[in-house]
This record gives structure tokens, C-alpha cells and sequence, in this order.
């Protein structure tokens, strides 16, 4: 399971998120959910962020996003699945299947 380590303390990041969750996320960095995930799938600073405070406030620490102030070399993040894009899961819909053409019958 991938986690952070903020100043010594491990905070796993579960695979799964809720649509409370999302929409906390939503509110709290004043993105769109796929933005935070793509942004997190780069290690952007947006979703490392948004993740982090994720599972701090599912660990129970009671921190405004906003406030959430850190030096860089106070974190750290292992993601153990290596070869993902990050363990939060996609939650955009897949794209749909391209039809074929329909083929004329010659007469």
C-alpha cells in the first residue's frame, strides 16, 4: 500500500475514495476531482497536496486544508505498487467504444 511519511508519522493512501471523500477534495483545493487526480498521477504539488491531506484527515487530524504548511523535506512519499500512476483509482469514465460504420447492402 502507498503511504506518506510526514514528520515521522506513516499515513497510508487506500485505493479507495468515497464520493464524501471527492467531494472534500472538490471543496478543499477548489479543483475538480479529475484534476487533483491527474495532477497527483504527476506528482504535482496539487494532488501530493490533496492526498496528503486525505489521509491526514482520515488518520483523524483535524487540519483546514488551507492551513496544511509544510516543508518539502518533511515529506515523503512510497508508492510500494511501483510501475502505477498512484493509488488513488481514475474516477472519470472510460471512453466509449467507437462504433463502426454502418455498411450499405448493394442492391
Amino acid at each position: 500500500m502507498a503511504k506518506f511519511t510526514y514528520k515521522g508519522t506513516d499515513y497510508p493512501l487506500e485505493e479507495t475514495l468515497t464520493n464524501v471523500e471527492a467531494l472534500q477534495l472538490e471543496v478543499a483545493t477548489g479543483h475538480t476531482l479529475p484534476e487533483v487526480i491527474n495532477s497527483f498521477a504527476k506528482r504535482g504539488m496539487l494532488g501530493l497536496n490533496a492526498m496528503l491531506w486525505l489521509c491526514m484527515t482520515r488518520a483523524g487530524e483535524k487540519i483546514a486544508y488551507k492551513d496544511l504548511t509544510y516543508s518539502l523535506d518533511d515529506l515523503t512519499y512510497d508508492d510500494e505498487d511501483e510501475g502505477t500512476e498512484g493509488a488513488v483509482p481514475d474516477p472519470s469514465p472510460a471512453p466509449a467504444a467507437a462504433r463502426p460504420k454502418a455498411r450499405s447492402r448493394k442492391k
